[in-house]
């Protein structure tokens, strides 16, 4: 028996003005995930300002570990490609909901964050007053 696995994959969308001073600065950028199970609140994730202000790209690697029933019982940072990405992984983990019992944790799944800015975005409509 071969089994599979589907692949969520969730786009959070993406905003016009990371960490610019002026909308005319700004860099539209996008954060997503992939992964087979959808974190609990997949919208606490946000650019860091110091990533945003340098126009830095970057990941991380999330554990999701499931207790016996199932349920997601802790979160944990496997890997990120800089320190400045971590902390928001680390803040994400600590807004997500933990239902499962830590006591039984059987596998754990990953779970990976993306941010990446990008060039190929229509310019913003609206410009800074001059």
């Amino acid at each position: 028996m071969i089994k599979t696995a589907s692949i969520l994959a969730v786009s959070l969308g993406v905003m016009p003005i990371a960490a610019a001073q002026t909308t005319e600065d700004a860099k539209p950028y996008s954060i997503s995930m992939s992964g087979v199970l959808q974190p609990s609140n997949p919208s606490a994730v946000s650019y860091p300002y110091l990533a945003a202000e340098r126009g830095m790209d970057g990941s991380c690697e999330i554990a999701m570990h499931l207790d016996a029933t199932g349920n997601v019982a802790a979160l944990s940072i496997l890997g990120c490609t800089s320190p400045i990405f971590a902390q928001s992984a680390d803040s994400f983990i600590d807004a997500q909901e933990t239902p499962g019992n830590v006591e039984q944790i059987v596998r754990a799944v990953p779970l990976r964050i993306n941010w990446a800015f990008d060039e190929t975005a229509p310019e913003p409509i609206l410009k800074a007053a001059s």
